[in-house]
């Protein structure tokens, strides 16, 4: 079989280990439809040094992955932000493979926490424009207020709330035009 290098992010999805066999099945880091066969699959059978594979396959677990090239009966795998590779032989099969059903799902749960994230800072926003608002709306009261009360230099005063009313519509008119 030919020689592989990946320069990708990716991380490792699942795995299998067996006597002396082993497969790692690697996924972009971040779901991607630009490839109609975005998964990597890597099989290596008669595996050099089998008590070490637990070892190394955690070494890659939760981890994003920069590089993996396979060079004959070697893959090396190269965890992100790490001087050294993880390297497993034997005999290596690789292949890409199509995006399976749990893929899919994974990518719509990540979708899903990304809009409530997006929701919940969004409902942050708001409540901070909402208390913007009613900080304006009293500052306004109290300077018309004091405009009654002194009947002094009403262009002063004037001008403040002229001043005021323009912040507070400039906040209102963004806030509808975002719905």
């Amino acid at each position: 079989m030919s020689d592989l290098t990946l320069n990708r992010f990716v991380f490792l999805d699942s795995h299998g280990v067996s006597d002396r066999e082993l497969w790692l099945r690697f996924v972009p880091d971040g779901f991607r439809l630009e490839s109609d066969t975005p998964v990597l699959r890597i099989e290596i059978q008669e595996v050099v040094e089998p008590k070490l594979l637990d070892q190394k396959i955690e070494k890659i677990s939760d981890v994003t992955v920069d590089v993996i090239e396979v060079v004959g009966a070697k893959v090396s795998v190269w965890p992100e932000m790490v001087d050294s590779p993880v390297e497993f032989q034997g005999t290596v099969i690789w292949k890409y493979e199509d995006y399976g059903i749990n893929d899919f799902s994974r990518a719509l749960k990540e979708r899903d926490a990304e809009i409530e994230s997006l929701g919940s800072e969004i409902r942050g926003l708001n409540k901070t424009i909402s208390v913007a608002l009613r900080f304006i709306d009293r500052t306004i009261d109290h300077i018309e207020r004091k405009q009654e009360l002194t009947g002094a230099d009403e262009a002063r005063f004037s001008d403040q709330i002229r001043l005021l009313r323009g912040v507070r519509r400039h906040f209102r008119d963004d806030e509808q035009s975002s719905i």
